[in-house]
């Protein structure tokens, strides 16, 4: 600890020419203390956050690829295939909960629960995600994606992972960031009531002499 101060110290006076004053020094290692600790907390909220979307990423990937496979699955005949017991077994053997499948052009869709931006995004081929909300009573993740089958009809698959364990997940970060940055307004209020308490004697010793 000693070498610490000896090093912050030099840091803070490189001449070394003059002796620094007593609460120059007080200052100058409380503040590198409290950057030193704001780095540190910053660090780990970033790398929070940095984990919570490398894992929402993974969820889309793997609800890309039980949407690939249910193309692969429904072939020309999703209407009729989607409609069978053996649907039922696929959807339990991937990684989604379960796969939606809307017609477009027809009086059953429900194209109208769509913004004009994902309908252009599907019709372009894109796909359009839907992370969890945390007002929904039941949060899940979403994936949607368009294909065309050779006779010309149009299909809309929405792939869905229900997101109760992600919930805890995105729950305990959102808890982990507030606890750090409280930690935070606690040590630069506690540093300031310190620098108070220990200048209050010095100063009046000062002012006596």
């Amino acid at each position: 600890m000693a070498i610490l101060k000896k090093m912050i110290l030099r840091f803070l006076n490189p001449v070394g020419k003059e002796k620094m004053k007593y609460e120059t020094e007080l200052y100058g290692v409380l503040i590198l203390i409290v950057l030193f600790l704001v780095l540190v907390n910053f660090s780990s909220i970033r790398i929070a956050t940095q984990l919570q979307s490398i894992f929402e990423d993974q969820v889309f990937s793997d609800l890309l690829r039980s949407v690939r496979s249910a193309e692969r699955y429904l072939g020309e005949q999703p209407v009729l295939r989607s409609s069978t017991s053996d649907w039922n077994r696929f959807i339990r053997d991937i990684f989604a909960d379960s796969i939606i499948i809307e017609e477009i052009g027809t009086n059953n869709n429900s194209g109208a629960a769509f913004g004009a931006g994902e309908i252009s995004t599907l019709d372009s081929g894109g796909i359009v995600t839907t992370a969890p909300d945390s007002k929904s009573n039941a949060p899940s993740y979403s994936l949607m994606t368009q294909f065309n089958t050779n006779d010309g009809r149009s299909f809309i698959l929405r792939s869905v992972k229900l997101a109760e364990r992600q919930k805890l997940i995105t729950d305990v970060t959102r808890f982990s960031i507030f606890f750090q940055l409280s930690g935070l307004l606690a040590i630069v209020l506690l540093s300031y009531l310190y620098l108070r308490v220990t200048l209050k004697p010095y100063r009046k010793m000062k002012k006596a002499a």
